[in-house]
């Protein structure tokens, strides 16, 4: 394109008409200037005949709008060109041909792995392997589940309330535990009052361990049966180590209302009742062979009767 011709030589740069009348001269055009002016008018026509053609036109007299037409169309073919090779914010990535790449290229190919194992909060869902866990794990509210208790040790909070914790070693359950089907224990040691009801059965030992001394006795944990619930009748038994003496166990028979019946079994072999006395009854249904004792009265008279003072259980006759 040819650079910005000259202005016309005149004092003002610009064109004059002449006077006759007055001998005034016109403005002398000279060769040169028509000459620039004609290049500068065919440059501009050959500048313009250029753009008809990138845009697939030729030039028409017929319309002198083609100029316009033709930066329009260009303009078009451009942003078509672009569109093909750039992201357009309307569709929101969905143009990006490689995606992996292009997160990759971001640093972001972990974050997004991870976002994909994610749990959904809302709908839940599995872990495949291992979940470290450092401090809590709280279900239904903030201060109900599981919080770290120390170094290999779990405790369990309900409504910030301390239920129970375990370790290595064993399982504390501190508040009340209730089983509704079949408990199998192995080993199991219970610190407080144990309650079975529904049935149950034992297949090996169970073992109760002392409570500790009262007086010059220690006994041992207590075994009690009560056969109808909320009513005070009950059978119970329990071992008692008579410090310096001996080792009894002893049964005690409650039907309620301070109607209550001991009965002891000493070490060795002897057995006393402490309240009520024992009852030899004759029963026939479990004798056979029962012969008559022929001259019996006879035979009683020759008995001989003696006396002596009675002393306490605690002291051996």
């Amino acid at each position: 394109m040819k650079d910005i011709i000259a202005p016309i030589d005149s004092d003002d740069g610009l064109f004059h008409d002449g006077d006759p009348a007055g001998d005034v001269r016109g403005t002398v055009l000279y060769a040169q200037w028509l000459n620039a002016m004609q290049g500068a008018v065919i440059d501009t026509q050959t500048e313009h005949k250029h753009i008809l053609a990138a845009a697939g036109m030729q030039p028409n007299p017929a319309q002198n709008n083609q100029l316009a037409d033709a930066i329009k169309g260009l303009i078009a073919q451009a942003q078509q060109a672009s569109e093909k090779h750039s992201l357009l914010r309307k569709n929101n990535g969905a143009d990006i041909p490689d995606k992996a790449a292009f997160v990759a290229h971001l640093g972001l190919k972990e974050t997004v792995e991870q976002a994909q194992n994610a749990l959904d909060r809302r709908t839940g869902g599995t872990v495949n392997g291992s979940l470290q866990i450092t401090h809590s794990v709280n279900i239904g509210d903030s201060d109900s589940g599981l919080i770290a208790n120390g170094k290999g040790s779990v405790a369990l909070y309900a409504d910030n309330v301390k239920t129970g914790e375990w370790n290595t070693q064993r399982l504390h359950w501190i508040q009340d535990l209730e089983v509704g089907g079949n408990l199998t224990a192995s080993g199991a040691t219970f610190g407080k009052a144990v309650s079975l009801s529904g049935g149950g059965h034992l297949t090996d030992i169970l073992h109760f361990y002392g409570r500790g001394q009262s007086g010059n006795e220690t006994r041992s944990g207590e075994c009690r049966y009560y056969p109808y619930p909320g009513n005070p009748m009950s059978t119970e038994f329990y071992g008692v180590d008579v410090v310096g003496s001996h080792y009894e166990h002893r049964l005690i028979i409650n039907r309620g209302g301070g109607n209550m019946k001991w009965f002891v079994f000493k070490d060795d072999g002897s057995a006393y009742a402490a309240q009520g006395h024992w009852q030899n009854n004759s029963d026939r249904r479990i004798k056979s062979d029962i012969e008559k004792i022929e001259h019996g009265l006879e035979k009683v008279e020759t008995l001989t009767g003696y006396t002596s003072p009675r002393y306490t259980h605690s002291v051996r006759a």
